[in-house]
């Protein structure tokens, strides 16, 4: 990717999570950029082209930064939280609004990264979970069923839909969601470990 199209993309990720997209024209981006909107659309053919691109590169980076937590030299418990900050830190940067707007206004972009997320948190949940219970840290029970909850859980709570009727703010709610699910599948030497280590994650 060249410089121009890098920067373009960058600042419409900082814009786009933090006041969604329905209201920012391509006049604006040009305008606040210093460039020509010529400039713009020499890179992204429309401004819906741009937004799928901001999913598209937010989901490859995510997705790259989770998969090398989980193959470092830890143990489940501190690359469960290591995960959480880091999902925590994505999710403070995402407005409700870019996620009421992706659901609104670009439903095949929501389809997508609703399924790639599930995707994601299947694998990498399946190795920890396994990993974790090896380590006598979390509780002997078959790992779809532990999957199955925690997915079918975030999935419901970290969408528009929550958000647009309860006050919740999306960091907030992801780490009730963590703190919750994590402490409900810890066996007691698994949560001796998660107090002791926790605080200086979440």
């Amino acid at each position: 990717m060249n410089k121009e199209k890098e920067k373009i993309l960058l600042y419409a990720i900082d814009k786009f999570f933090g006041e969604g997209f329905r209201n920012i024209t391509m006049d604006t981006l040009a305008s606040e950029l210093k460039m020509s909107k010529k400039t713009i659309y020499k890179h992204f053919n429309s401004k819906e082209e741009l937004v799928n691109s901001v999913a598209k590169h937010t989901i490859n980076d995510i997705t790259s930064s989770i998969n090398e937590m989980i193959n470092l030299n830890l143990n489940s418990i501190e690359k469960f939280l290591k995960l959480f900050a880091f999902i925590g830190r994505v999710a403070y940067k995402a407005s409700d609004k870019w996620l009421a707007d992706i659901e609104e206004y670009a439903p095949e972009t929501w389809k997508e990264i609703d399924a790639i997320r599930a995707e994601l948190m299947n694998r990498n949940l399946s190795k920890l979970i396994l990993q974790g219970q090896k380590e006598g840290y979390i509780i002997d029970a078959p790992v779809e069923i532990i999957i199955t909850i925690y997915v079918t859980g975030v999935r419901a709570v970290i969408s528009p839909q929550f958000f647009s009727t309860n006050k919740f703010s999306v960091n907030e709610t992801f780490k009730k969601v963590y703190e919750i699910i994590l402490n409900g599948i810890l066996t007691s030497k698994g949560k001796r470990v998660f107090r002791k280590i926790g605080k200086d994650f979440l």
